[in-house]
């Protein structure tokens, strides 16, 4: 994959601006250190539950998931506002509330996740 970052991301923003490719190439770059960690994963969760172990598996899931909500608290508590007020204004039919709603989040969120 790392070999074929530069056609993927010429295929996927090929007219985009230099500094959009560059910060592609940024993140794609980091991205991949974190696959030959979610393949090991993947491998010996499901090793384990074929040999029948389903229960260590399960604590290994809950405790990452654990950490990358606590880890994650600002960004998670800002979609759940987000959701709770996309879904007041549309049922009212105030799409541009809604839109105006969003953006405020969106920008919070940024500030909070940099």
């Amino acid at each position: 994959m790392f070999l074929f970052q530069g056609p993927i991301i010429a295929t996927l923003f090929g007219s985009a601006e230099p500094e959009v490719i560059s910060n592609a190439h940024t993140y794609l770059c980091i991205t991949l250190l974190t696959y030959p960690l979610i393949t090991i994963d993947l491998v010996a969760n499901r090793l384990l539950r074929g040999a029948g172990d389903t229960k260590t598996p399960m604590k290994i899931s809950i405790f990452m998931n654990s950490v990358a909500t606590m880890l994650n608290v600002p960004g998670n508590s800002l979609s759940i506002a987000a959701t709770a007020l996309v879904g007041k204004y549309m049922g009212r039919g105030e799409a541009k509330e809604a839109q105006n709603s969003l953006s405020y989040i969106t920008a919070l969120s940024t500030i909070f996740k940099l």
